[in-house]
């Protein structure tokens, strides 16, 4: 049975204008996780969904019959209207259309060091065992340690043990944690249809160190992620001067 992918690139995202078109390392970002998901061939359909005539057209470039791209619905482009739901909707018309999947699968054009590699890994701890599997990097700084200020920019300690109160700040008393660096989340077909959600059901982790889980939010990431490139000789499946087929 066939696997369906989906990459989700609104128009107005972040802080930067057009962020899924915006040039990384010579490239629109989005490419990135196009080629990525395509080389990888654990899906035989990829859908890039996008409010963005540019996206769109950027897609129309890869000459890979198994990339589909589709105008978002006007109610899926709103600041309250999530990834998720995005997937959801998507998930939705391909089940009352009557097709079905083995697995679905989302990956964000935010996170351009994700390689294909890492989707067939991910793809494999994708067992009976589990309902979906999700990529994880490391917080670099304890949570733990997280402070607040209120309105009169009084700090208060987010976590109830009181870590600085109580001269607990060592990080390495503190177990390590983890969170999504939205690179990968994949399910089995028919535990999203129940579940609606990758974080429901029993979720096995993927993990990606951090030199390879930075996200491009901002100018900042841009110029971060561009030197890590040629610090760390890291290889993506889309070179920078490299056609943009799949």
């Amino acid at each position: 049975m066939p696997n369906l992918a989906i990459i989700p690139a609104r128009r107005d995202s972040g802080r930067i204008k057009d962020r899924n078109v915006h040039l990384f390392a010579g490239r629109p970002l989005v490419l990135y996780t196009i080629a990525a998901v395509l080389k990888s061939n654990q899906f035989d359909t990829v859908l890039v969904t996008s409010d963005s005539d540019e996206v769109l057209e950027i897609a129309a470039t890869v000459t890979d019959s198994r990339l589909k791209s589709e105008k978002r619905n006007r109610d899926l482009t709103t600041d309250t209207a999530t990834v998720l739901d995005v997937v959801n909707e998507v998930v939705s018309r391909y089940a009352a259309s009557g097709e079905s999947f083995d697995r679905v699968g989302q990956f964000l054009p935010t996170a351009p060091f994700r390689t294909s590699a890492d989707i067939v890994k991910a793809v494999k701890r994708l067992d009976p065992g589990v309902d979906s599997v999700v990529s994880v990097a490391e917080y670099e700084f304890p949570p733990q340690l997280a402070l607040s200020h209120d309105a009169d920019n009084m700090l208060h300690a987010c976590d109830p043990s009181d870590p600085f109160g109580t001269n607990r700040t060592r990080s390495k008393d503190y177990p390590k944690r983890f969170h999504p660096n939205g690179a990968i989340y994949v399910s089995w077909w028919k535990s999203f249809l129940v579940h609606r959600n990758f974080f429901k059901g029993k979720v096995a982790s993927y993990y990606m160190p951090r030199k390879l889980s930075l996200n491009i939010e901002d100018d900042l990431d841009v110029i971060v992620g561009e030197a890590a490139l040629e610090f760390y000789g890291i290889e993506m499946d889309l070179a920078a001067g490299s056609g943009p087929t799949g």
